[in-house]
């Protein structure tokens, strides 16, 4: 456990120090180990594309003129959905953009505008379409069924 630290010594106590102090003196310092930064996002983002496990890389799997939804977190969620969705249509930029659709997954939460979440004209390509899920709009959200126990019933917006 303490490869990836640095011990030091403690400086000694100073002159006037109270008694009790003897008793509790720090005797080493652990310090963290400098370590390397990750590779930007992206690259990663992009070595898992082009080297998925057990699979041909993404371009391959996703054909010109296939139609490709994306769903991404909303607001209460925090990690680069920008850069992967930008990582995601660069490695797939065979597929017409029009073609592509985001859908921000939401769940109960209140709907998420786009551009909260950086998801604006400056972010995608134009012609990608963005949609917003919102469980209390049932006029976007399409009956699917139950389950075998007959609870819980499906919807997906349209």
């Amino acid at each position: 456990m303490t490869e990836n630290l640095q011990v030091r010594n403690a400086p000694p106590l100073a002159h006037d120090s109270y008694p009790h102090e003897e008793e509790h003196r720090i005797e080493q310092i652990l310090i963290p180990r400098e370590k390397e930064a990750p590779a930007p996002v992206q690259d990663l983002i992009r070595k898992a594309l082009e080297n998925p496990i057990g699979q041909p890389p993404l371009s391959e799997q996703i054909q010109t003129g296939e139609s490709v939804l994306m769903v991404v977190g909303d607001w209460a969620r925090k990690y680069p959905r920008v850069e992967i969705l930008q990582t995601v249509l660069e490695t797939l930029s065979h597929v017409r953009s029009q073609d592509v659709t985001v859908l921000i997954g939401g769940g109960t939460h209140v709907p998420t505008d786009p551009q909260e979440i950086g998801l604006g004209p400056d972010s995608l390509p134009e012609g990608v379409q963005i949609l917003a899920h919102d469980a209390n709009n049932w006029d976007e959200l399409s009956f699917l069924g139950t389950t075998r126990s007959r609870f819980g019933q499906f919807f997906f917006p349209m």
